[in-house]
This record gives structure tokens, sequence and C-alpha cells, in this order.
């Protein structure tokens, strides 16, 4: 089992010595990407696992059956 504490220590000497500013952007874009997140409320959170659900049941639908199903029935929207 690894040490987690270990590893940030080893981690932390390595981004020291690191003198490579595209390593450094991308490590940068990494970091963002895992603090780009937002709280989802208890009902968000109820939909996505419904939607979840659903896909795992199979019960989805393409994005041409939807742009059939709406051609049929708004054709006065489709070009």
């Amino acid at each position: 089992m690894v040490n987690i504490e270990t590893e940030k220590l080893s981690l932390i000497k390595w981004l020291e010595g690191i003198e490579n500013s595209e390593i450094i952007n991308q490590l940068l874009l990494l970091k963002q990407a895992t603090e780009n997140t937002f709280p989802v409320t208890a009902l968000e959170k109820e939909w996505i696992d419904k939607g979840i659900k659903a896909i795992e049941e199979g019960r989805i639908k393409t994005h041409e059956q939807v742009n059939e199903l709406a051609a049929k029935k708004y054709p006065s929207l489709v070009k």
C-alpha cells in the first residue's frame, strides 16, 4: 500500500526541480480541471442518478431519434 504523505513529498520535490514551462502549464491545467468542480444540489443529484439508471436500462434515444420526434411534433420549426 502506498503511503500518500510520502508520495506527496516526493511529488513536491519533483515539482521543485521542473524547469520546463510546458510541463508546468500542463500541471496547471490538471490542477484547474480538478478544482473546477461545483456543488450539486440533492435534486440535481436525483435527476443525474435517474439519467444514469435510464442509460443503464437502455431507455435512451439517439440525437437523430430526438430530432425526428421533434420534427414530427413541431414541423414548422424544421427548415
